[in-house]
């Protein structure tokens, strides 16, 4: 009969693989809970042990990055001109290699050293509002503006700030002699006409009527 309960008076065991399954949705939910306590860079970092490349994790303009040497990246604008040097010391988290620190909220002593390459502005974006049965539409654009920098060291604290190199200048070009603008021949001068002019013709002396007697 529907309903009736089954032999034993409880619920069925439940089933080998349903219980695994079970299992790994509690090891994830305890991995994740551990991700968010930390700020979520704890577990990554730990995930990143066997790594030999030494990154760090920055914060800049509101935003996370993680930047390992010689990286580029676009971040939101920072005062400078291309060529500048930029100091990031809002540091989160540093692997130098062969140990991992987690900052509390900032690792001290440690900064990550960059060079501007370009201000430039960003993928434009449409803000579209729109209101209904109230003929109200309007579009506009926005283009944030970025800077474009270069990871050029990563340093942990009591590390010496690497010399900067120099930028090579390219050697100019030396500047291309002018070519003296072509001189034009001359005209032609047309052959003068013989002096002597053809004497115009007589005319046919008038007949003249004949004189009626």
């Amino acid at each position: 009969m529907p309903g009736r309960p089954r032999d034993g008076g409880g619920p069925p065991a439940p089933a080998p693989k349903a219980a695994e399954n079970r299992a790994k949705t509690v090891d994830r939910c305890a991995s994740s809970a551990i991700f968010r306590a930390s700020g979520g860079w704890a577990a990554f970092l730990y995930l990143q042990e066997r790594e030999s490349v030494m990154y760090a994790v920055i914060r800049t303009g509101g935003k996370q990055y993680k930047v390992a040497e010689n990286d580029v990246l676009a971040v939101e604008k920072i005062e400078g001109e291309a060529g500048s040097e930029l100091t990031f010391s809002e540091v989160l988290a540093l692997h130098n290699g062969s140990q991992a620190k987690i900052g509390a909220p900032l690792v001290d002593g440690a900064q990550v050293i960059a060079d501007v390459l370009e201000q430039r502005k960003g993928e434009k974006i449409i803000i579209f509002k729109k209101k209904r049965r109230q003929n109200y539409r309007r579009k506009n654009g926005h283009r944030q503006l970025e800077t474009v920098v270069r990871i050029t060291a990563i340093l942990d604290a009591g590390q010496a700030r690497p010399e900067r190199k120099a930028a090579a200048e390219k050697p100019k070009a030396a500047p291309k002699a002018k070519k003296a603008p072509a001189k034009k021949a001359a005209p032609k001068r047309a052959a003068p006409k013989s002096a002597a002019k053809k004497k115009p013709a007589k005319k046919a002396a008038a007949k003249k009527s004949a004189k009626k007697e």
